[in-house]
């Protein structure tokens, strides 16, 4: 496929006043796309009645861009105000390859993506005639690959006849009765794998089993084997959502179908989210056409089991628990003062790590539900299989347990909330999730209260926030660095990395405990300030090694010895050398090592800079007489000022 890119501003309306048509151009949201939309309508006592051609187009045509682009057309009729004739979609997401050609005077640019193309027919305002989807993988504007195609024939709305879906592995043909109803075998041609087949059985919109086999060893999975009571029998359509419902249903061995293959399941799921783009558009349209325009039929059957008025009350309330209990929790995770406080407060870890666990233990449930009542299948789910799959066979424990470490070991920290009687009640099924759902958002909000306690004594004015984010961002920044650095620093340096981060933990501490809101602003810079010279030291020290063979290097001169008759290299100037790498920079590491404060660093990479520099500078030197002082000296700072570097840093050690 080539994309020309040119472009044309065309300002228009026309009317027809001969037959009061009229045309517009306006932008409308249909599914996932906003876009203008183009067509004629007749104004009809103050209705607006779309007729005739009918166009959506959207496209990036930025073609200096490389990033990843959208592209959708739409082209349809309306025929009294609904859909009629072919509607043809197309749906890519591309990047541009680049290479661009000035051909005739247009701009043609090559691409690679994936493009879906969906055909569909009406009559009279309902689906009839073929269905179709192909997605096509394109590279460099050639078609490589067709990852999935359907095809499916519809009348009055109904799916009739034979449906077929294919990808990259498989064809799957099925069949459909004239109501609608899918019927007979399903069965998947798997190409180049005769020892594998899989089969659905049909019986009017009835699955009755599934029929695998692997390495010529069939199993026979049995669902609806018999017929479904007349009460429990609902039509629902063969999409992503009855799926779902075989699922929960707990019908089949999903352990088994899933490790044989489950081709049919995956097909079915990719055709529905084919059409469901489709839907979504459709429904969008409602806002022109003023009615529902009805999507195809492709039907099966499956039980029902009506939620009862007491279990949607207890959905609801369970609902609106879980909505609460996330939207405090992401509040207190995200919090840049307790994300500052934890790491001098333990409790305020202990607490945000409460929060994470009753996610975990209770409300991961309820999620379920709350997905589960919004993809409708809640009506579809018998109670006993709910109880089981969700493990409410058991009473939940009120206890949420805590793993906290410290520096020599790991040990466990419980919490229970206000009212753990709640989980002990005598519930099933949705009144029991209620209750979980109650109960996690006492813990919820019994958390938050003691956290607001600590942060109504950390009152920050609003320069903090900022401040705060800066120095959590530069203080993970350290972490990575060091961490990286350490595993290439020789052993000698290892400790010193953590050494930095031990010093800037301590000033972290003192600020969160500070409550001189006067003095916090200053103190925050001040971290910035450490951090950015641990860095720097970190760096400093990481060149240490490098630094090192330069000297070597710079220091070793080669000499004639006429014994020989050979060149050999000599080490000159042997007390500066030893002076450098045995003494001066073994006495910054042992300052670095033990009690470095975050006012040393600066000081101290400064010392092994200014080091480095001098000695370079002292290879062109005369430094005898410096040489003759230095065997009677073994100070560390009496050496430094012989070197002439000048410090704040007192009292290095050996």
């Amino acid at each position: 496929m080539i994309i020309r890119i040119f472009t044309c501003i065309v300002l228009f309306y026309t009317t027809s006043f001969g037959q009061n048509k009229q045309y517009i151009n306006r932008l409308l949201q249909v599914g996932a796309y906003k876009v203008n939309a183009n067509y004629g309508y007749y104004a009809s006592k103050g209705d607006t009645i779309p007729q005739g051609a009918f166009t959506m187009k959207s496209f990036d045509a930025d073609a200096a861009s490389a990033d990843l682009k959208q592209y959708f057309l739409l082209n349809g009729t309306f025929q009294n105000q609904m859909p009629g004739k072919a509607w043809r979609f197309q749906f890519g997401k591309f990047k541009l390859d680049g290479t661009q050609e000035l051909v005739n005077y247009r701009l043609n640019v090559k691409l690679s993506g994936v493009f879906h193309t969906a055909l569909v027919n009406f009559r009279e305002g309902k689906t009839h005639g073929k269905w179709s989807h192909k997605i096509n993988r394109v590279d460099k504007s050639n078609i490589k690959e067709t990852l999935f195609e359907s095809s499916a024939l519809l009348e009055n709305g109904l799916a009739k006849g034979i449906i077929r879906m294919e990808d990259t592995q498989a064809i799957l043909l099925g069949r459909f009765l004239k109501s609608g109803f899918a019927h007979d075998v399903w069965e998947v041609n798997f190409g180049n794998a005769p020892d594998r087949t899989e089969q659905w059985h049909f019986k009017e919109g009835r699955l009755e089993k599934i029929v695998l086999e692997k390495d010529f060893q069939p199993k026979t999975i049995y669902l609806y084997k018999d017929n479904i009571p007349q009460a429990q029998a609902t039509t629902v359509s063969l999409d992503h959502v009855y799926l779902k419902i075989l699922s929960l249903q707990h019908l089949s061995d999903s352990t088994s179908y899933t490790k044989i293959g489950s081709k049919i399941a995956s097909l079915i799921q990719q055709n529905s989210y084919c059409n469901q783009k489709i839907n979504d558009i459709f429904t969008g349209m409602k806002s022109i056409s003023g009615k529902a325009i009805p999507m195809p039929l492709f039907q099966v059957k499956v039980a029902r089991y009506p939620l009862k008025e007491a279990e949607k009350a207890h959905i609801a309330n369970l609902k609106a628990d879980y909505e609460k209990s996330m939207e405090v929790s992401k509040f207190l995770l995200t919090n840049t003062k307790l994300n500052i406080l934890k790491h001098a407060d333990e409790e305020v870890f202990f607490l945000l790590s409460v929060i994470q666990e009753v996610d975990k233990k209770y409300l991961s449930v309820i999620k379920k539900i709350v997905e589960y009542q919004a993809m409708g299948v809640l009506d579809f789910w018998q109670r006993n299989r709910m109880q089981l799959q969700l493990g409410l066979d058991k009473k939940y424990s009120p206890e949420v347990l805590v793993s906290l470490q410290d520096s020599t070991n790991t040990q466990q920290k419980a919490f229970t909330g206000p009212n753990p009687a709640l989980l002990n009640a005598n519930e099933v099924g949705y009144a029991y999730l209620a209750k979980i759902a109650q109960y996690a958002r006492s813990c919820v909000d019994s958390v938050a209260q003691r956290l607001n306690k600590k942060l109504s004594n950390q009152k920050i004015q609003r320069q903090l926030d900022a401040l705060e984010k800066v120095i959590i961002q530069k203080f993970n920044q350290l972490t990575r660095l060091s961490d990286s650095l350490g595993k290439k620093l020789p052993k000698r340096y290892k400790s010193t990395t953590k050494s930095m981060r031990l010093a800037v933990n301590k000033e972290i501490k003192l600020y969160s405990t500070n409550e001189d809101l006067s003095t916090k602003s200053a103190q925050a810079r001040g971290i910035i300030t450490c951090l950015d010279n641990m860095k720097s030291l970190v760096s400093t020290l990481a060149l240490l090694p490098k630094r090192w063979d330069t000297i070597q290097k710079l220091y070793t001169e080669q000499v004639w010895n006429p014994f020989t008759a050979t060149i050999m290299n000599d080490q000159i100037k042997e007390r500066l050398t030893d002076a450098y790498h045995k003494l001066l920079v073994p006495s910054v590491l042992t300052k670095v090592k033990v009690g470095l404060t975050c006012a040393q660093a600066k000081g101290l990479r400064s010392i092994l800079d200014q080091l480095y520099a001098q000695m370079k500078a002292f290879r062109k030197q005369d430094t005898s007489k410096l040489e003759r002082k230095l065997r009677r000296e073994n100070d560390p700072n009496t050496v430094l000022e012989l070197f002439g570097i000048s410090t704040q840093i007192k009292n290095l050690k050996r």
